[in-house]
């Protein structure tokens, strides 16, 4: 899947263009763990203790992965 189709699927899963590690786990059907690593060093902004993630970002992660 391309970066904007798969950008544009967890949009649709999530509601919204920013998301929380806990809706990634849940989008990749991931352990608990795993966002946490998964997501390390990619941009976010700070909401109260929530990190909130563009999804073209974590899109773009996910593509990464998958050529490794």
């Amino acid at each position: 899947m391309d970066k904007r189709t798969l950008a544009r699927d967890i949009q649709q899963f999530c509601g919204t263009g920013l998301v929380t590690a806990t809706q990634v786990r849940e989008y990749l059907g991931a352990g608990k763990n795993y966002p946490t690593k998964f997501l390390e060093g990619l941009p976010y902004y700070p909401k109260g203790k929530a990190k909130l993630y563009a999804v073209e970002d974590v899109a773009e992660r996910i593509n990464q992965g998958k050529q490794q």
